[in-house]
């Protein structure tokens, strides 16, 4: 195992973890009185460089800051022991009554201040924006989606689905300085648990250094934890759910490590993607309310985070780098630069798993595993790069690959490298590019080793052009004729052709494209994985991805990150995220398995 090219960096970073011995205090905080402390406030406000402020088990209604920061070696650490509860909501009392003057079934109660986040039976409701769906006179959602009109939906629910997508509505009117909120099936509000809360962070690191928060049940918050303006601080071991964002990076965020965390937006509508309704309920959020949600979020930070062994489930997103984004004011093209994003488990998401907005200068993101989500891995118009995706493994998507650009987020000089991952989505590669009307281009586009068990090779726009990436090496197998393991049982003659069909067409649209002529059509056996259905991905013996790829020396002259320099004359490599004889890995692997691979002086 070689040492990873980071391990100087991850080394001053983990310097955090060690504070002084000779100047360590631990301060206690029990919520029962037990301690000195009641509050965890009045301890981190007490703490200094090096100390802990450990939390005993309790509830703890507050939401938190760091006011002072930790140095190299000492850090402030925030230890939650288990059972310490951070809730993030607001103690008000919503006395609900009937609304009958809007609809059966609505409720109101007055509140002086807006609810970013309201939650009924520990799950996040779909809240609409009052601004974005009072008037039909204001500008029209894009795309061709439906308008939303809060007064309708409020009666009949979003789209064709009503209330089986959304299941339950929330929107504070401000002028009135009431909230709303209606379940689709008439409950009463006033029997059920409510809670509110506004958009402040429950916890947030601003303006100080080497903080640390680590085993923390973090509930009921807008956002997790807010880092801004902070070199090294870590957040581990915790558990965030719910929350409409989980953690986030920004504002000059420096080198910051987000490890073993498990995320949960918890909707109340649900995540799965391919649920009933779940459509609608994406536009509501998309055309009607705040749009999206992150389990972790990058943005306008100056990069060199560890981002690893995280689980995010029944989100919105996953993990996304928003840096320099279309609408920010300022444009740093060194933004998020040197992201590390690996071995994190990606799981039921409404949306995306993961997107790279910012200019992507050396993001790896590498070893994860996405499953059930509506696109695993949206390309989302990277500006720089070069950006490297390898070694990732998808099952169960809508989508795996999305090439997604619109407007002026058209970048044809980003290079962008995709290989030696494990891909089971309908087709290979999307293309999704809106109503854009400038050439959609990218070049330095490379897709090479790669493993699809898929129906198509491409799926594109009706106005989109022929992809102009680079492309080949691939192994492409028909899942038309061996059905993936979500697929029907069984499929009549009329689908059967349907699917073969598809494969016919794609392979032809390669052709006619010139890529992907040195690649592997397998259509008469399938993948060769040791049990799919299982979500092991591991190569048999017999695989037809076996020898199939091409030496990456062979494809620059650079070695690309993940793997070891090889000569132009070393053996073809196996396609897919793992060779022959690799067993499928477990993710996110066990904090003591990472402390292990530390102390050995190895970054997998």
């Amino acid at each position: 195992m070689r040492p990873h090219p980071a391990l100087p960096l991850l080394a001053c970073i983990l310097g955090i973890l060690a504070p002084s011995v000779a100047t360590a205090r631990v301060l206690r905080v029990s919520s029962a009185g037990a301690a000195k402390f009641t509050n965890i406030q009045s301890a981190l406000d007490a703490a200094e460089a090096g100390d802990t402020v450990r939390v005993a088990p309790g509830i703890y209604r507050e939401r938190i800051r760091f006011r002072h920061g930790g140095r190299s070696g000492a850090p402030i650490v925030l230890d939650g022991e288990p059972g310490a509860i951070l809730d993030a909501s607001s103690p008000v009392e919503l006395r609900w009554q009937p609304a009958p003057d809007i609809g059966e079934g609505v409720y109101r109660a007055p509140l002086d201040w807006f609810p970013f986040t309201v939650t009924a039976d520990g799950k996040i409701v779909t809240t609409l924006d009052e601004k974005r769906t009072s008037t039909p006179d204001a500008p029209p959602p894009p795309h061709g989606w439906k308008r939303i009109l809060w007064r309708e939906a409020f009666v009949h629910g979003v789209g064709p689905s009503g209330w089986e997508g959304v299941k339950a509505l929330a929107m504070y009117r401000h002028a009135e300085r009431e909230l709303l909120l209606r379940f689709g099936d008439l409950a009463d509000p006033r029997t059920r648990p409510i809670t509110v809360a506004p958009r402040d962070p429950a916890i947030l690191i601003s303006g100080v250094d080497r903080c640390v928060v680590r085993g923390l049940a973090i509930r009921n918050a807008a956002t997790g934890v807010l880092i801004e303006r902070s070199l090294g601080s870590v957040v581990e071991n915790c558990e965030i759910d719910p929350a409409d964002f989980g953690i986030r990076l920004t504002n000059d965020a420096d080198r910051c490590i987000v490890r073993f965390n498990r995320i949960s937006l918890r909707p109340f509508a649900g995540a799965d993607p391919r649920a009933p309704g779940a459509w609608d309920n994406w536009q509501a959020m998309k055309t009607g309310g705040f749009y999206d949600r992150t389990g972790i979020g990058i943005g306008s930070t100056r990069g060199g985070h560890l981002i690893h062994d995280n689980h995010v489930h029944d989100h919105w997103d996953g993990i996304s780098d928003f840096g320099n984004p279309p609408w920010a004011s300022r444009k740093d093209p060194t933004e998020n630069t040197g992201l590390r994003v690996h071995h994190n488990r990606i799981e039921n998401l409404a949306d995306d798993g993961f997107e790279t907005m910012g200019p992507g200068v050396d993001g790896w993101w590498h070893d994860n595993l996405v499953i059930g989500a509506r696109c695993a891995f949206r390309i989302k118009a990277p500006q720089r790069g070069p950006l490297y995706i390898y070694r990732n493994f998808f099952a169960n998507n809508l989508e795996d690959l999305r090439h997604w650009g619109q407007g002026e987020q058209m970048y044809p000089e980003a290079e962008v490298w995709v290989y030696h991952n494990t891909s089971t989505s309908d087709a290979a590669v999307t293309m999704n590019y809106g109503a854009t009307v400038i050439p959609v281009s990218t070049p330095r586009y490379h897709y090479a080793n790669n493993l699809f068990w898929c129906l198509e090779w491409l799926r594109r726009g009706r106005r989109d052009p022929l992809p102009d990436w680079k492309s080949d090496h691939n192994v492409f197998v028909s899942a038309a004729a061996v059905p993936r393991p979500w697929d029907p049982q069984a499929m009549d003659d009329a689908e059967t052709t349907r699917r073969l069909e598809r494969w016919q067409t794609g392979h032809a649209l390669a052709a006619e494209a010139g890529l992907d002529q040195e690649s592997m059509w397998i259509e008469n056996t399938g993948p060769g994985f040791a049990a799919p259905h299982s979500l092991d991905f591991s190569l048999t013996a017999d695989s037809p991805a076996r020898g199939r790829g091409v030496p990456l020396a062979k494809l620059r002259a650079e070695p690309l990150p993940g793997f070891p320099p090889a000569s132009t004359n070393a053996p073809s490599p196996d396609a897919g995220a793992l060779p022959h004889g690799e067993p499928m890995p477990s993710i996110p692997r066990s904090r003591d398995s990472m402390t292990d691979l530390v102390k050995a002086g190895f970054w997998p």
